[in-house]
This record gives structure tokens, sequence and C-alpha cells, in this order.
């Protein structure tokens, strides 16, 4: 999610959502471990890039999008079975979601961001492929450039329906929506202006049916961009590359129980030094992948896709051959 995103606004409605919510779903798909579906820029102004597959053994790489300059395809997502990938096409200062075979076939678009509608983002595929969620947020903007509504909606894959689980009208903003592992509620990260010019963020809990939600973490960790896993632990960020772009803060991966206690550090990275960013668990739930970037006085940094244990150990890269990425998630495969 770029910058302009952390001006969502957020106001409760609450939708029929009992068929979008039936069966279960997760953040992370269960299973084996397959392939690896990540994102390039072709551009230094990241503004133009594709949607890559690669094996994590062999290191072979396809390209599964092919955007025209000034396009940028980000975000993938694996379908369950690991035949489609969901993404979002930005164009411009929109974006719409789109679907595509894993070899980059059949590619379609089944959300479009027209207006009123601002930001499309970060699609999370249901374990039994029936939905997709994903993030909307629309105009008028507030004084603080936050869009009017926020929305959390899930879109069949097979007819484009959508429906609506519940948005936010509250001056708050939200993002990065993913299911929990029996699909009765979401986690996501809520950000607001904290008068001096900075922000603050901070992961939040949901029902999917009352859309009753609870905050997890403290405002003043800027936690940015949960998953929730297989083993019912949400892993997030702090400092974000996309919520926080240029800071210089200690960007670190953190593990987190649902009701918010039992808080881990799984990084310690310092301020000014390696970032860890964008983590996905796996399929079976034994290692987080992420975007480490090293920033070596730059702070946007060198971006390589990294595996690590969820108790800080086995940091290793995420490929046995050198690929640059960034927003990594693995594929799942039948165990």
């Amino acid at each position: 999610m770029n910058r302009a995103l952390l001006a969502f606004l957020f106001g409760l409605i609450t939708a029929s959502v009992a068929a979008a919510v039936a069966g279960a779903a997760s953040g992370t798909t269960p299973g084996a471990n397959g392939d690896l579906v990540f994102r390039r820029y072709f551009d230094r102004s990241h503004r133009w890039g594709a949607i890559f597959t690669v094996t994590p053994a062999g290191g072979r790489l396809s390209q599964v999008t092919f955007p025209a300059r000034g396009v940028l395809d980000n975000v993938p997502d694996w379908s369950p079975d690991g035949t489609e990938i969901a993404f979002v096409l930005g164009r411009g200062p929109r974006s719409d979601l789109w679907i595509a075979g894993s070899d980059g076939s059949n590619p379609r678009r089944l959300l479009s961001c027209s207006l009123p509608c601002n930001t499309i983002s970060k699609p999370d595929w249901s374990p039994d492929g029936t939905r997709i969620l994903v993030t909307r947020d629309s105009f008028p903007l507030d004084a603080n450039g936050v869009p009017s509504t926020f929305e959390f909606l899930t879109v069949d894959p097979a007819n484009a329906t959508v429906t609506t689980l519940f948005g936010r009208r509250d001056g708050v903003t939200a993002e990065a929506a993913r299911w929990s592992p029996d699909g009765t509620r979401v986690v996501f990260v809520r950000s607001r202006p904290n008068g001096d010019g900075t922000w603050g963020s901070a992961v939040f809990v949901a029902d999917v049916l009352q859309g009753d939600e609870r905050r997890i973490t403290p405002w003043g960790l800027n936690a940015t961009y949960p998953d929730w896993g297989p083993t019912d632990r949400i892993v997030f960020s702090s400092y974000d590359l996309g919520s926080f772009p240029g800071s210089t803060q200690a960007g670190n991966l953190y593990t987190i129980a649902p009701d918010g206690s039992d808080l881990h550090a799984v990084t310690t990275f310092g301020a000014n030094s390696t970032v860890g960013a964008q983590p996905r668990w796996v399929p079976d739930g034994t290692a987080i992948i992420f975007t480490q970037v090293t920033r070596n006085g730059d702070p946007g940094g060198v971006r390589t896709m990294t595996l690590i244990a969820p108790d800080g150990t086995a940091l290793r890269p995420a490929t046995t051959t050198s690929t640059p990425g960034t927003h990594p998630t693995m594929q799942p495969s039948p165990a």
C-alpha cells in the first residue's frame, strides 16, 4: 500500500455477511510450502513493476504479468490450489483487483476502482477459493487527506459478485485486512494522525458479523502489515515500507496472540539499519517470509526475500539464488 493509503476514513456499516464468511478462511492458507510469488520493480521511482514466481530450491524465475510502462502490478496472493494469483493493478492514483493463472494465462479484472473509489488493496484469498478479501477506500477527502469511507469487501472470483463485510467512518484509517483461520474475524491496521505531522498505526481484530473491533497492539509500536497464520498467531511489522516510507526508525517483525497477549519480537534490527517488512506466514506455519531491506545509508535500501523461524532463528534467503523482490507469498501445495 502506498503512502496515500494512510489517508482512509472509516464508518461502521454492517451488511449481510453470512454467505461471505461461510467456511474456513485464513490470511495464509495451510498446507505444504510451494513456489514464491512476489512483485519486482522495473524503475527507481517504484511506479512500474510486475508479478513474478520463483522456485525456492531451483531458483526458476517466471514473469506472470507484463504491465505497460508506468503500471504497477502489486501485492500478489496465491489461490488455495496454487493455480491462480490475485493481485492489484495500479493505474495512476487508482488500482483494480485482477486475477490470472499462475503462468499468467487468462488475466481478468474482478473489481474496478472507479470514482468515488480511491484505492483497492491487498487481496487475501480464502482457502476454499470462493472469495477474495480486499480493502476499498473512497472519496471525498477530509482535512488530513483521508478518504471518506473504508470498506472490507469479498469478491467471488467466479462471477465477480461483491459483498460488503463491514466499514468504518470515524476519522481513523485502516488497511491490509486478512482472514482468521476460522473465517469469523479479520486482522487489519488502523492509522491516525498524531497531531504533530506524523502518523501512528496499530493492529486490530474485528468480528466479521458484528464488526466489533479490538486493538491488540499499542499505537506507539506503529504496527503494520499483519498476517494471521495457521497456528493462530498473528505476525506484523513495525515502520513498514508502505506506511512509513523513508523512515530511519527500527523496522522489526513481531508475533502476537489474537487477544493481544504474548507479544514477541522476532527480529531486533536497529534504527537506520536492516528493516523487516511485509511479513507472511508460510503455509506449514514453520517460518515467516518477509522483505528484508538492507539500508547501508539508503532508506530505500536493497530489498530481498528472506525466511526466518517464528522464534527469530534460522534467518536465511528465501531462494537459493539471489532474487530481488518484495511482497513475497509462498504457494500452498497439497501436503
